[in-house]
């Protein structure tokens, strides 16, 4: 993520964190980093609304494709600026890992903990849960048969109801808007 005039971020879900916050890999219940164990960075902006944060720190501009223990990573390619029903996206998420089974089946603005969505995704695939608890913040996409990563969002919170198996996300047009940033893109591969 790229915020005009102060330079590069790292993107995470604002429900995760507070202004000041020490980041570190792997996480410290503290707060703090223990010999080791890599500094991220802090956060150092909050849009509450659209669950968006930003954290401070050096970072490469691409995502990770599953969970802490992962390495394989991709390039964003494109940078989605209009969800549509039945589209079909991945979850990149620290626990859960990448899960490739989901559809946008819901665009009504949703509400949950003060915090505003508008993108619910849902999987037939009721023997894993898409997301959980740690997942929050993860890359939302689709890969392309080309292998051309197109984001979509940002994990926010997983649906937890009856006979459902479901997660929401904020797009990545209102995580822009809402911290003023620009997703760092590149092109067709």
């Amino acid at each position: 993520m790229n915020k005009a005039g102060y330079g590069d971020y790292m993107l995470t879900a604002a429900h995760c964190g507070s202004i000041g916050q020490t980041w570190c890999h792997p996480y410290q219940a503290d707060g703090t980093c223990a010999d080791g164990v890599d500094y991220v960075g802090y956060t150092s902006a909050l849009n509450a609304p659209a669950d968006g944060a930003l954290l401070t720190g050096t970072y490469y501009d691409r995502i990770w494709l599953g969970a802490t223990n992962t390495t394989s990573w991709h390039n964003v390619n494109y940078r989605v600026v209009s969800e549509a029903v039945g589209t079909h996206i991945c979850t990149g998420g620290a626990k859960s890992g990448q899960f490739c089974d989901l559809v946008i089946t819901n665009l009504t603005a949703m509400n949950w903990n003060g915090y505003a969505y508008a993108v619910k995704a849902c999987s037939a695939n009721t023997a894993n849960d898409p997301v959980n608890g740690g997942d929050s913040g993860g890359p939302v996409y689709h890969m392309s048969s080309t292998s051309n990563l197109s984001m979509h969002g940002m994990i926010s919170a997983e649906v937890l109801a009856p006979n459902e198996n479901c997660m929401l996300y904020v797009p990545m047009y209102r995580l822009e808007s809402g911290l003023g940033i620009t997703l760092k893109t590149h092109g067709a591969e």
